[in-house]
């Protein structure tokens, strides 16, 4: 079962169609370090800046509304 999309950790889910709900009963974590990535090139503040604003406007001109996601979708990266 997949289920994704909404901000947080998901721990209880009904479906009332289906007859079904699953509600965590824990939560454990993997004392695996968090590893720095090894491919890929580093970007600075102002190359990625640059890539959202560019990626922005290319789908400002296939999209009707599209210039309004360019502002939130910046302030979530670098949130």
């Amino acid at each position: 079962m997949s289920l994704n999309g909404l901000p947080g950790m998901i721990l209880g889910v009904t479906i009332p169609r289906l007859y079904t709900s699953w509600i965590a009963t824990s939560v454990s974590l993997d004392e695996q370090p968090i590893k720095e990535p090894t491919k890929g090139k580093k970007k600075n503040e102002a190359e990625l800046l640059q890539i959202l604003t560019e990626f922005g406007k290319s789908r400002a001109k296939e999209y009707k509304n599209a210039t309004r996601y360019i502002s939130p979708m910046i302030w979530q990266t670098f949130l």
